[in-house]
């Protein structure tokens, strides 16, 4: 049966999570419409037409912490994209989107990308709008999100952790973490790690002043290793003997990452204070798999962990990061053998679209 699905964002595309819905959608005959703040190029799918119709709508920070006029409008602006529609399915992503189906009564699955009222305690809001609204948004978004939790017809969300707390609420709860798709893996180069030499890769999430310090505090960490190193994304370019290569759009890093046999992501100190690495599903763990790369985990990253098992080099912290890897640039084993297995551990069990019946049968509830 053909059905009319919405994808409402309040940020908009690129959002390699709604791009990867929206192509399985479309490969099975569905009309897909998006409606957000902004759409540019894929990141993803550059040369895939994803949606039949996009439709924009503005907000400002007060219209996202619920602020009228502002959020009334805001409402009243995607009720008439909802009336153009008339959708079967509306999939809300994120906190805000999902308010406002909720406040108008509109029938919808909440797919909750960050667990905003946990992301909320340490998040460091740096522009002087956002320095005035966060205490609000400390006080509203875990009010709407217990509220989500209980209207939502369906709940998707990107870590078993995430969803074993939310499905407190009695509603039906998935996981559908954030594997790559068929179509991306396109791009994939084929294994170039050397057999002699350890080489390491960090791909950067440095937009905010805490994230950037812990791209630089684990940075120290890994030039004390001596080994071949490359920085993806944001990051202070501060030692010299790195390959700082900036940002890079998505489908390009399947032709760098294949270079490398562990990598990283950093830990923001307040993340770890408040408990949060047990939720986190990044993109680029699994990016990193694919790639024949092995992801370094913390142990405190639960969810992953029980992901990929031994798969995965699991350290305490970083304190202890060369204790455990100094053994492995010895190891010819391991960098002969290790990006192939890692490589073939994700075909089998890290690909978007093993992940279709689950996100078939969230839909089939609606």
């Amino acid at each position: 049966m053909k059905f009319k699905i919405l994808h409402f964002s309040s940020k908009g595309i690129p959002d390699s999570r709604i791009e990867k819905y929206a192509y399985i959608q479309q490969n099975q005959g569905q009309e897909v419409f998006f409606c957000g703040k902004f759409f540019r190029e894929s990141k993803n799918f550059p040369e895939t037409e994803l949606f039949d119709q996009e439709f924009l709508i503005s907000s400002n920070d007060l219209a996202l912490i619920g602020i009228h006029p502002y959020f009334k409008k805001y409402k009243e602006d995607f009720e008439k994209v909802y009336s153009t529609i008339n959708p079967d399915i509306v999939h809300a992503h994120d906190i805000v989107p999902a308010k406002v189906c909720s406040d108008l009564g509109i029938d919808f699955i909440y797919d909750d990308h960050e667990y905003w009222s946990k992301q909320i305690l340490f998040r460091q809001m740096e522009s002087f709008k956002r320095i005035i609204t966060n205490p609000l948004v400390k006080t509203i978004y875990p009010k709407w999100e217990k509220q989500i939790l209980q209207k939502a017809s369906v709940i998707l969300t990107v870590s078993d952790t995430i969803a074993s707390e939310h499905s407190y609420y009695g509603q039906p709860t998935f996981t559908v973490p954030n594997y790559p798709s068929i179509y991306e893996l396109e791009y994939l180069s084929p294994l170039q790690q050397s057999r002699d030499e350890l080489s390491l890769v960090l791909i950067a999430k440095g937009r905010a002043s805490y994230e950037r310090e812990a791209v630089n505090d684990l940075s120290v960490r890994i030039k004390a290793l001596n080994c071949p190193t490359t920085i993806i994304g944001k990051a202070d370019k501060s030692i010299s003997s790195f390959d700082y290569m900036g940002v890079k759009p998505y489908y390009e890093l399947y032709h760098i990452l294949p270079k490398h046999h562990l990598g990283f992501i950093e830990t923001p100190k307040p993340k770890v204070k408040h408990g949060y690495l047990k939720y986190i599903s990044p993109n680029r763990i699994f990016q990193y798999a694919h790639c024949g790369v092995t992801p370094v985990l913390l142990e405190d990253m639960t969810s992953l962990v029980r992901l990929f098992g031994d798969m995965a080099l699991i350290i305490p912290s970083f304190i202890q990061l060369s204790e455990y890897i100094e053994p492995l640039k010895e190891n010819k084993e391991f960098l002969a053998n290790q990006p192939s297995r890692i490589q073939d551990f994700a075909k089998q069990n890290l690909i978007w679209e093993s992940l279709i019946p689950i996100i078939g049968e969230a839909y089939d509830l609606l």
